[in-house]
């Protein structure tokens, strides 16, 4: 159960739409305003800023790996500043939307032009536009303290017992 509880992650999402349809990223800009932040291989991303921000990052690149479908970041910790800004200049890169996935989710868009090319999806009504990093973590700090409230009530299960099993 550890490992499990090392894998809760809170996690955020990158796609682009056009006419309510998911579309690709332009790849080469997804990776050059990843430049410098993320290490790995496919399958094995890592988004590492310099103020010790750090998440997981899937990158869905289709079939053969020339487009860039999607991508999810995987924060299993705490944000930083310089995290959240990456996310932010990754979704201006490619014209991005983020959702933050929780309930209602969060749509974050970088442009209000971006409003008109969302689906039609229950909880997606009230997308908001965001410019900074301090923006983004006032807009999924209500979402990210429920997760990490959840994270600690599963460890203390966890912790309970196993204790109740050891005694």
């Amino acid at each position: 159960m550890a490992r499990e509880l090392r894998r809760l992650s809170f996690d955020i999402f990158l796609q682009r739409f056009r006419s309510g349809e998911p579309i690709s990223l332009d790849p080469a800009r997804f990776w050059e305003a990843l430049a410098g932040v993320y290490r790995g291989r496919p399958g094995g991303y890592t988004v590492v800023t310099g103020d010790g921000g750090e998440c997981a990052m899937q990158v869905d690149a289709g079939e053969n790996g020339s487009v860039v479908v999607g991508c999810a970041f995987f924060i299993r910790e705490q944000w930083t500043p310089q995290l959240l800004t990456t996310f932010l200049n990754v979704a201006r890169a490619t014209d991005g939307v983020l959702v933050g996935a929780f309930v209602p989710p969060r749509v974050i868009l970088v442009d209000a032009g971006q409003r008109s090319s969302l689906p039609e999806m229950p909880g997606w009504d009230d997308p908001v536009v965001c410019q900074s990093g301090e923006e983004l973590a006032a807009l999924l700090g209500a979402g990210f303290m429920e997760w990490d409230r959840y994270r600690t009530q599963m460890q203390e299960a966890k912790e309970d017992g196993l204790n109740r099993y050891h005694s």
